[in-house]
């Protein structure tokens, strides 16, 4: 038995969803538009599939969708969540390194961070793993705060990360305005050049 959910163009939930006894399922009732199909839950033994599938429906039409989901060979999957202290998203860009010692010497694999999903590192044998986050996102502190999860065969962990945002101090005052006012300038030149493009076809 597998369980989704349905959101539309504008992130809103739509219905949950449940396969059956074959992982088939057949869903009725949906207006033309765009809509993602979310897998949240999967049985014991498979690893569950992160990636959103984005379905576009027009009138009339009967579209298949596919989630394959892999096996886990009694190996232990570890999930990576990342987010902002303050407004508690999931963001992207951060570097976080999985290690099989205290000293974080022996690296077993080393994750970059994606926005509103989280990653998944699977595939790794029944150990006691030590986790911590090597690069923060641009404009927040680094988590100073390793986490430790032990993994049993076939065990399934989530660990989620914080990162605090970098304060604007005199020091700094200058260097984030200056950054700033590089990603507008960028900004306008990209803009002007698209615009010289549209001009001359």
């Amino acid at each position: 038995m597998y369980e989704g959910h349905v959101v539309d163009e504008n992130k809103l939930l739509y219905f949950d969803l449940e396969t059956n006894y074959l992982g088939d399922l057949l869903v009725n009732y949906l207006l033309p538009g765009d809509y993602t199909l979310l897998e949240t839950y999967v049985p014991d033994g498979y690893v569950l599939n992160l990636a959103p599938q984005p379905i576009t429906l027009i009138a009339k039409e009967i579209k298949e969708v596919t989630i394959i989901n892999r096996k886990i060979k009694n190996d232990a999957c570890l999930y990576l969540i990342k987010k902002s202290k303050i407004s508690d998203i999931q963001m992207a860009a951060s570097i976080i390194g999985i290690y099989t010692d205290s000293s974080y010497n022996n690296k077993t694999a080393e994750i970059t961070t994606k926005k509103n999903e989280p990653v998944s590192v699977c595939d790794l044998a029944p150990n006691t793993y030590y986790v911590k986050e090597l690069i923060a996102p641009v404009g927040y502190l680094l988590d100073s705060s390793p986490q430790t999860v032990l993994l049993e065969e076939s065990q399934v962990a989530t660990l989620i990360f914080k990162n605090t945002g970098i304060p604007i101090t005199s020091e700094n005052y200058a260097t984030s305005v200056l950054v700033i006012l590089l990603l507008f300038l960028g900004f306008v030149i990209y803009k002007r050049k698209n615009n010289e493009k549209k001009v001359c076809k």
